[in-house]
């Protein structure tokens, strides 16, 4: 979470707005009267990945 009066007065925090903190992209989850919270997750965690490949030879 970051304090509101830490930020940029020109910044305008919306909900699912992507902002990099020392160049880590996080999404903001959150708004209060004082904090703007922040999932620095990757935007696939907690979720099934399911990859396709294919074999192109064997040694």
């Amino acid at each position: 979470k970051f304090n509101k009066s830490k930020l940029p007065r020109s910044f305008e925090p919306e909900i699912d707005k992507v902002v990099k903190i020392r160049d880590v992209p996080g999404t903001i989850v959150k708004i209060d009267e004082e904090n703007v919270y922040l999932d620095c997750n990757h935007p696939l965690a907690g979720k099934d990945v399911m990859f396709y490949i294919r074999i192109i030879g064997i040694e």
